[in-house]
C-alpha cells in the first residue's frame, strides 16, 4: 500500500476481503461538494480503468463509493475515538469488501482523499508493456483494492509549486497537464511567475505591447532562435478554473520593480533614463529597473494589478521584490525628486514606499501580497504582507527577524527546493530531509509554528526549455517536498520514504508522465560534479556574472553607508 505524502494513518484492516472496483461499482454523492469530488473521480477512473463507475445518488446497497462533507470535527465513531479531528484539509478513507466510504468536512479534503483512493488504484492496478503498446488504459478494468483505515490531514495550509514561465514560456496545454499531477501529490498551489527580463506572458488590454513586444525575445543567449508567447485572458481562465475543480489556487506574480526588462522593452518610458531596449536575451540580475520617480511607471504597474486580480481570483498576489539595484535610481533626478517629497532616506525606503503603495492598491481588491524576503526592505513593509523566503545574502538576518516579529512566510529554501538546480545539487535524498521549520528563520525544527504558513518548490525555466525536462526535473524530488508540506514531521524517515516515492514512480510511469529514474536521482560524487559544472556554465555568461558582481558591490556599500 503506497500514498504519497505520507498520510497521518495508514491501517490495514485484517480478515476482510479486499473491494472489488469494477465498472458495476456506483459512485454515491451525498451533497453538491461530494458531487464535485465524484467528478474529480469520474474523470481519474475513466482516464485509469477506460471507463468510470456508474453515479448514483441513493446511499443504500452494497458495492459502492459513498463520499460525504461532513463538518463534524470527528465524522465518525472510529475517527472520534481515535481523537482524529479532519480540519479544512482532512478527509478519512475506509475501504472493505462491500464499500469505500471517504468523508471530510469540506470539498477540499474530499479532493485530497479522492486523491489518495487514485494512487491505491495504481498501486493495485495490473498493466503490462503490452497493453500500454496496445494503446490500452493503464489499469485493468477490475481492481482489487485492500481493505485500509486512512486518517490524514496536512501539516501546513501553503504547499505550492512555483512555475517559471516567463525565461521559457509554457502554454495552456501544459499546465492544464501539468494540474493534476500537482493535485495527485496533495499541493494546493500553483504560483505562476508571469513575467521578467526575458519575457512578459500576462495580457494587459490597455498595454497590449507588454506582450506584443516584451512577450518575445530574438535569441536566447546566442543560440539564434526566436522565443516567445504569451497567454489570453480566456486561457488563463480556462486554467483557473480547471485548478479550482482540483482545489488548487492559482497565484500570479508580476516582479517588481526589478526583473521588468521585457516591460521596459516594450513601453521604454518606465525606466529611469527610457532608453529603447530589447527584451533580454540573457539572464541574471539586470541593473534597468522600473522609475518609482515617474508617476506614469505607477500608474501603468497599478493598471496591471488591476488586470491580474481580475484574472485570477486567488486571495494572494505576488509582487516579487527580489534582486533590486538601486543604482539607477540614485542616478535619477525623478527618483530623487519622489524621495524628497516623500521624505524618504534612501533607495531602499523609496522601494519599500513603491512596494506599499501597490499593496494598498491590492487591498481594494481583497488581496494580500507576498513578496521575496528581499524585497522586504528598510522595515517599511506593511505586517500582513507575506514573505517568501529563498536566500539572504550577508549577515543581516533580516529575514529572522520579520518571522520572530509574526510575519507568515512560505519557506523555499534555494539548497533544497530549487528544483532547476541539477540531481548533483539538489539529489533526492537532500529533497527528502528538507525541513520547513529552519533554524535560519528562528524555527524549531519538527514545530509547525502560526507564522509557517507553508512551503513551494521552485522551478525556474532557464535551462528548461520543454515540457519532458520540465517533468524531468519536478519528479520524483518533487513528491519529497509535497510530504515535506504536508506529512507529519515526526513520521517523515528518508530511508522508509524511498520505497514510497519508488512506488509512485512506478505510479508516473503507468499514466505516461516523464520523470527522472531513481537511480539518477541520486548521481554519485563523479556524476553530480559534472552535473553542477554543466549547469553553472549554463546559467552564468558573462554578462550575468558581470550583473551578479555588481549586485553584490551595490549591496556592500549600502552597509557601509549605514
Amino acid at each position: 500500500m503506497t500514498i504519497v505524502p505520507r498520510p497521518l494513518q495508514l491501517r490495514s484492516v485484517r480478515r476482510t476481503e479486499p473491494f472489488r472496483l469494477s465498472p458495476s461499482t456506483r459512485m454515491v454523492a451525498t451533497s453538491p461538494a461530494a458531487d464535485q469530488a465524484t467528478a474529480l473521480l469520474e474523470g481519474w477512473l475513466e482516464r485509469l480503468q477506460g471507463a468510470a463507475p456508474t453515479l448514483s445518488h441513493e446511499a443504500g446497497g452494497p458495492d459502492r463509493i459513498l463520499l460525504t462533507v461532513d463538518d463534524d470535527p470527528a465524522p465518525d465513531r472510529t475517527a472520534r475515538r481515535e481523537g482524529f479531528a479532519l480540519g479544512r484539509e482532512g478527509y478519512t478513507l475506509d475501504i472493505d469488501t462491500g464499500q469505500v466510504r471517504l468523508t471530510a468536512a469540506t470539498g477540499a479534503g474530499l479532493a485530497h482523499g479522492v486523491h489518495s483512493l487514485v494512487q491505491l488504484v495504481l498501486a493495485a492496478g495490473q498493466s503490462t508493456d503490452a497493453t500500454a503498446a496496445a494503446g490500452l488504459p493503464p489499469i485493468a478494468p477490475v481492481v482489487r483494492l485492500p481493505a485500509v483505515q486512512v486518517r490524514d490531514r496536512p501539516r501546513l495550509p501553503h504547499r505550492g509549486l512555483l512555475l517559471d514561465v516567463a525565461r521559457h514560456f509554457f502554454g495552456p496545454a501544459t499546465l492544464e497537464r501539468l494540474i493534476p499531477v500537482l493535485a495527485l501529490l496533495k499541493l494546493d498551489v500553483l504560483h505562476l511567475h508571469l513575467t521578467d527580463d526575458q519575457g512578459w506572458r500576462f495580457p494587459v488590454e490597455r498595454y497590449p505591447d507588454l506582450t506584443r513586444i516584451g512577450g518575445h525575445r530574438h535569441q536566447t543567449r546566442g543560440d539564434g532562435m526566436p522565443h516567445g508567447g504569451a497567454y489570453t485572458r480566456a486561457e488563463l481562465e480556462a486554467v483557473v478554473t480547471t485548478a479550482r475543480r482540483h482545489h488548487l489556487d492559482v497565484v500570479p506574480e508580476i516582479d517588481l520593480p526589478g526583473h521588468l526588462g521585457a516591460a521596459i522593452a516594450a513601453y521604454p518610458q518606465l525606466s529611469c533614463t527610457g532608453e529603447p531596449r530589447p527584451v533580454r536575451t540573457s539572464f541574471g540580475i539586470n541593473p534597468v529597473i522600473a522609475c518609482p520617480g515617474k508617476d506614469g511607471t505607477l500608474q501603468l504597474l497599478e493598471d496591471v494589478v488591476d488586470e491580474v486580480c481580475a484574472v485570477f481570483p486567488s486571495r494572494l498576489l505576488h509582487l516579487g521584490g527580489d534582486e533590486v539595484p538601486h543604482t539607477a535610481w540614485r542616478a535619477c533626478p525623478d527618483c530623487r525628486s519622489r524621495r524628497q517629497a516623500q521624505g524618504l532616506p534612501d533607495e531602499r525606503h523609496l522601494q519599500a514606499w513603491m512596494l506599499d503603495r501597490l499593496v494598498q492598491r491590492a487591498r481594494r481588491h481583497g488581496r494580500r501580497v507576498v513578496v521575496y524576503n528581499d524585497g522586504l526592505v528598510a522595515g517599511a513593509t506593511a505586517p500582513d504582507v507575506i514573505m517568501q523566503y529563498w536566500l539572504e545574502r550577508g549577515r543581516e538576518r533580516r529575514a529572522r527577524r520579520e518571522v520572530a516579529a509574526g510575519r507568515e512566510v512560505i519557506v523555499s529554501d534555494f539548497f533544497h527546493t530549487y528544483l532547476d538546480a541539477p540531481h548533483g545539487l539538489t539529489p533526492l535524498r537532500k529533497t527528502l530531509s528538507f525541513e520547513p521549520a529552519m533554524p535560519v528563520l528562528g524555527l524549531e525544527p519538527g514545530t509547525s509554528p502560526p507564522q509557517l504558513r507553508g512551503i513551494e518548490a521552485m522551478l525556474w525555466t532557464e535551462l528548461v526549455p520543454n515540457e519532458p525536462r520540465l517533468l524531468r526535473q519536478l519528479l520524483p524530488r518533487l513528491a519529497a517536498l509535497a510530504e515535506a508540506g504536508w506529512s507529519d514531521p515526526r513520521l517523515r524517515d528518508p530511508q522508509v520514504a524511498r520505497p514510497r516515492i519508488a512506488a509512485l514512480c512506478r505510479m508516473l510511469e503507468r499514466l505516461g508522465i516523464a520523470h527522472t529514474p531513481m537511480a539518477d536521482a541520486d548521481p554519485p560524487l563523479g556524476r553530480s560534479v559534472v552535473e553542477l559544472a554543466r549547469h553553472m556554465t549554463g546559467m552564468l555568461d558573462r554578462e550575468a556574472a558581470a550583473s551578479f558582481v555588481h549586485h553584490l558591490s551595490d549591496e556592500r556599500r549600502w552597509r557601509q553607508r549605514r
